[in-house]
C-alpha cells in the first residue's frame, strides 16, 4: 500500500489528538490543589507544539509491532512532559 501526503498528514493528525487529550487527562487541572502549579504545568504543556517527539516514540513502537498502545502513547506523552521542563 502506498503512503500518500494526504494519508500522512490525517494520521499524524490523528495521533497529534490522541497526544493532547492524553496529556489533557495526566496533568492535574487548575481546581486541584496546588493550582497555580499545575497551571504552569498544562500552559507549559498543552500550549501547542508539533508533538514530533511523542509521533517519534510513537512511530518507533509501531516498527516493533504496536503490542501495548497505551503504553506507547503514555511514553510519548512523558516525552512530551520532560520537553515542556525549563528548570
Amino acid at each position: 500500500m502506498k503512503l500518500v501526503r494526504a494519508d500522512l498528514e490525517e494520521i499524524l493528525r490523528e495521533r497529534r489528538s490522541a497526544v493532547a487529550a492524553r496529556l489533557g487527562a495526566l496533568i492535574p487541572r487548575e481546581s486541584e490543589a496546588p493550582g497555580s502549579l499545575h497551571g504552569a504545568m498544562r500552559y507549559a504543556t498543552l500550549g501547542g507544539g508539533k508533538r514530533l517527539l511523542a509521533l517519534l516514540c510513537l512511530a518507533g513502537h509501531r516498527i516493533f509491532g504496536d503490542p501495548y498502545p497505551d503504553s506507547a502513547l503514555d511514553a510519548g506523552c512523558s516525552i512530551e512532559c520532560l520537553h515542556a521542563y525549563e528548570p
